[in-house]
């Protein structure tokens, strides 16, 4: 799966980054513009070809909803010691670029218990 194609996020991500969620975590280390490609990939041999941090088996969602919950980075890294500020801050980026770039996939099970 390449970057263009299509990424699930959680579907309540639109509205953590709209509501300035990546501002919540700046610091002065995480001010620094980071391209997320450098620290994201996906691979179909690792975790069944979700976007995970590169070297690492630690899916970029899995941090995503660590930061919906509000979990701050020192938490965060107490769980996950080899993250650093700016994988947090490519994990932003990545979710924003998919939702920006419509290349979302919507949870069919969300969207069902939304509607009934």
């Amino acid at each position: 799966m390449s970057s263009q194609e299509l990424v699930a996020v959680p579907s309540c991500l639109s509205e953590a980054l709209d509501s300035g969620i990546q501002r919540r975590y700046a610091t002065s280390k995480m001010t620094m513009r980071v391209e997320w490609r450098d620290y994201i990939t996906v691979d179909p041999n690792v975790c069944h070809g979700k976007p995970c941090f590169k070297g690492t088996r630690i899916m970029v969602a899995t941090v995503l909803e660590f930061l919906e919950t509000g979990e701050r980075y020192q938490d965060i890294k107490a769980g996950y010691p080899s993250l650093k500020p700016q994988h947090l801050q490519a994990a932003i980026q990545f979710a924003r670029e998919a939702i920006q770039s419509g290349r979302v996939t919507a949870f069919q099970n969300a969207r069902h218990a939304v509607s009934h």
